[in-house]
């Protein structure tokens, strides 16, 4: 039976490893090598596996009896659909392997054991089912980390009131927006750098910003900002989301900095070194445990193709960043 309820909720601190979990699998598999299928493509997914010959049929499996074929969870995303209910179809094998769909069964089995799942079964064993979801054309594959983004995206703009690109930024429909912040036209907001006070509770308005942003409870929180020392465009981000938006700004076609101050870029993206800076809301954020992004464009730019790369990268991150599997 493997590990109980209680004990699964302890190893939650961190992702899960189920491997050392005790729990019975199969050549567990980091999650960015599993297929992942989008719910929405899930009745493509079934009828390509019929068009081949493949037996599918849908029903009810106990949490307990099932075994996982990924190597790890996300907790915080586990946490998310017990609290909100959500309930997904998992797709699993002949011999009781999941295929899609770790998260909710996880969730289910934090629940009970012997918790109902609603499942598409697959009649292949598990080996043969993965080679086979690697070859249909719309399968995909996302970190780890990023399937946290269910919960949501939070946009903040015009943090500096001197980088006008930054605050003409337009959210994807239900995207929260915070902002434009600082419309003063000079970087400072009544003579403070808002963005160097979320961490000493001494200004109001980073105060009311991390309000908000903690009553969205986002996944993720991206900021707009331009730079007048870099020459390409370049985003900073938490780890977790970087193979995301290196794709976002690869598919721009901007030319993408290299150096950034005293940082070096990984085709446009800082993972580490001097940034996020102290005090700024992406300090904030990674203290918190919760995914950032910081987008910036350089001010040599025209004002107008500025604006125009803001919205395709925003627009990118946010599609990306929740469009993921469980």
């Amino acid at each position: 039976m493997g590990l109980t309820p209680h004990g699964f909720c302890q190893l939650l601190e961190g992702y899960v490893l189920f491997e050392d979990a005790g729990i019975p699998a199969v050549g567990l598999i980091p999650r960015r090598d599993m297929p992942q299928i989008k719910s929405k493509l899930l009745p493509n997914f079934l009828e390509w596996l019929r068009g081949k010959g493949v037996k599918v049929r849908r029903g009810i499996a106990r949490a307990g009896d099932l075994r996982p074929t990924q190597q790890e969870v996300c907790p915080e995303k586990v946490d998310i659909i017990t609290r909100k209910g959500k309930e997904k179809t998992v797709i699993v094998s002949a011999d009781n392997h999941v295929l899609d769909g770790h998260h909710h069964w996880a969730a289910a089995w934090l629940r009970s054991f012997t918790a109902q799942v609603p499942i598409v079964r697959i009649d292949l064993p598990i080996k043969r089912l993965l080679r086979m979801a690697a070859k249909f054309p719309m399968v995909g594959y996302k970190e780890v980390g990023e399937c946290l983004l269910e919960s949501g995206v939070v946009l903040v703009t015009g943090m500096h009131g001197d980088e006008p690109a930054g605050r003409m930024v337009h959210a994807p429909a239900g995207v929260k927006v915070i902002g434009p912040v600082n419309t003063s036209g000079s970087r400072k907001l009544g003579g403070v750098d808002v963005n160097r006070h979320f961490d000493d509770g001494t200004n109001g308005t980073a105060e009311s910003i991390w309000q908000q942003i903690t009553d969205a409870a986002p996944g993720c929180v991206i900021t707009t900002h331009e730079d007048d020392e870099v020459d390409g465009v370049y985003a900073y981000c938490s780890d977790d989301i970087a193979h995301t938006v290196r794709q976002v700004l690869a598919s721009t076609g901007a030319d993408l900095a290299v150096q950034v101050h005293s940082d070096t870029a990984d085709d446009g993206v800082v993972t580490g070194g001097r940034q996020p800076y102290a005090g700024s809301l992406e300090r904030k954020c990674s203290d918190a445990g919760i995914s950032y992004c910081c987008v910036e464009t350089p001010t040599g730019m025209p004002l107008a193709d500025r604006v125009q790369l803001q919205n395709q990268i925003v627009a990118g991150l946010c599609k990306g960043l929740t469009e993921s599997g469980g």
